[in-house]
This record gives C-alpha cells, structure tokens and sequence, in this order.
C-alpha cells in the first residue's frame, strides 16, 4: 500500500512512440476504489488518476473495486484491454481516462468462474490481431480483436459470455511476453513446480 492508498495490483509502461507516461492499476481506499493512474516519465509528481467502473458479469452487478489483474494496449494505443480476476476483460478508451473522472468500461468477455487471467499479450496472425490471455484453470485462451471491435457491451449474467474464444491445449502458463512479431514467449510450470521458458511460433497459436 503506498502512502496515497493504492495498493499496485499491475503495472506497465505504455506509449505509441517514446515512452511517454505509464499506467499503474490498483485498489484505493476511496469510494471508487478501482483506480488506473498514469506517471509521466521522464517522473515527476504530476501522477493522474482515474476511476473505474465495470459490469461484473459472474457477479451480475456494476463494479467498482473490482481489481485488475493483467493490461495490454490496444488500438494503436488508444485504449486498453483489462483482464479482471473472476474474470471480466474489459475494454477502456484512453480519452476516457481523465484526471479524476470515472471511466465506465466496455466488458466483452467473461473468461469462466474458479479462474484467474494471469497476463496477456496481443500478437498478429495472418494480418489480423489477436489476443492471448494465460489463465490459471483454463489453456491459453485466443480471441480475435475484431470480434473485440464488434462486441456489444456486457450489461447482464448471460451464457455465452461475450466475444468468442478458442481455447489451446496450453495449462500451466502464467506469463506471456512478445518475441518480435513471431513468437510468444510463455513462462510454464511444469511437474513438480519446475518452470519452462518456452518460445512458441505465432503463426502455430
């Protein structure tokens, strides 16, 4: 917990050209206590924060301490896709992020119950973009960021749950980090709690 309350739940650096601010995602002890805050850099105290509502599909109400888990940019970097434990992702326009507003997301997908998404990263694949979500229950989950754009907002407990997904044969992996534009790097545990680098094609996902 820092001294201004937020407890960091995930971090990262993100920017269309030189890097520019980061975005840090945590919980408050405000009354919006889901918060997304940004740090320029080079730093300074000019840290920016705002809050975050959502619909918890599993939970089936409007949310807003619901932690994030796991962000990726998104659209060029004009917004993020956020992963939520149990287990909203959830869509976010940059604009949207003003200094002490709240920011409504868009929830596109509900990943299952007894989950967790563990990290993501969005990778190409025959001109289109995807997303890879690691999950602690599930395989590797893949979703196409056009059907993403085409996602009506999830505003009710429903079955199915938002954009489709397929779900690779994949478990263990809890975390994901791009190797150019031709692998994913996934960090694996195996038997007995031994952990694997492994490098996989993204033209094979």
């Amino acid at each position: 917990m820092s001294e201004h309350g937020l407890r960091i739940g995930a971090a990262d650096v993100r920017s269309a050209g030189p890097i520019t601010f980061g975005l840090i995602a945590g919980l408050s002890n405000e009354e919006f206590s889901s918060k997304l805050r940004r740090i320029p850099f080079p730093f300074s105290d000019e840290v920016t924060g705002s809050n975050l509502e959502i619909f918890h599909v599993s939970h089936g109400k409007w949310e807003t301490a619901a932690p994030i888990r796991a962000f990726v940019p998104y659209d060029g970097g004009r917004s993020i896709l956020a992963s939520y434990t149990c287990t909203p992702v959830v869509h976010f326009p940059l604009a949207d992020l003003a200094p002490g507003a709240k920011a409504v997301g868009r929830t596109v997908a509900e990943l299952g119950a007894m989950n967790q998404p563990l990290d993501m990263v969005s990778f190409a694949q025959d001109g289109e973009e995807h997303l890879l979500v690691a999950n602690s229950s599930h395989g590797l989950v893949k979703i196409a960021c056009r059907d993403i754009d085409s996602q009506v907002p999830l505003t009710e407990p429903r079955e199915p749950v938002g954009v489709p997904r397929e779900t690779k044969d994949m478990g263990g992996i809890t975390r994901l980090a791009n190797l150019g534009g031709s692998h994913v790097l996934a960090l694996q545990s195996g038997d007995g709690g031994r952990k694997h680098l492994r490098s996989l094609k993204t033209a094979s996902l």
